[in-house]
């Protein structure tokens, strides 16, 4: 409810496209998958998700520069995780990660 005509949707999940597409009621073109659960346990450890949706997001808009938002998000996560380079590398790997896979 609410999207756009050519809106497009980001989905946290193991399913295709083509199911969530289906489930949705929406065209193919407009739904967006990608298991970001899975990328953020295998690259940060833990099941959180909301670090690879970003690197999805990234991918999909096609309006904003990996590079960048790789550089936004390292200065930010290293104002708190500075104690802590492995938070950062794995939130680093899971942008990439997410980029690269979304379908």
């Amino acid at each position: 409810s609410g999207l756009v005509p050519d809106g497009k949707v980001i989905v946290n999940t193991e399913r295709s496209k083509d199911e969530v597409a289906g489930s949705l009621g929406l065209k193919i073109s407009q739904v967006f998958v990608i298991n970001a659960t899975k990328i953020a346990h295998d690259t940060i450890g833990l099941p959180i998700p909301n670090t690879p949706m970003l690197g999805a997001l990234v991918k999909v808009i096609n309006g904003l520069s990996l590079d960048d938002v790789l550089e936004d998000t390292r200065e930010k996560l290293a104002k708190k995780f500075r104690h802590k380079p492995q938070v950062i590398e794995g939130n680093m790997a899971s942008i990439k990660k997410a980029y690269d896979e979304v379908k």
